[in-house]
């Protein structure tokens, strides 16, 4: 129940704010896996699969 709590809490983050629209895809799949306040863990594969991204574009949109 907490973790379901934490991901709307940090999906609502990523949809109020002011962020482009690549960022925002990545955000809200990391808010999608948060876990608690601090942590959401998303692997390169899966941040592939949820945003159909190349790999290479994924990892430059990691570090954005």
């Amino acid at each position: 129940m907490t973790d379901l709590w934490w991901r709307t809490t940090w999906m609502e983050a990523v949809w109020s704010s002011d962020l482009k629209p690549l960022p925002t895809l990545v955000a809200a799949v990391y808010a999608d896996h948060a876990r608690d306040g601090r942590t959401a863990w998303v692997t390169l594969d899966r941040l592939i699969e949820r945003t159909r991204l190349s790999r290479d574009a994924a990892i430059r949109a990691r570090r954005a």
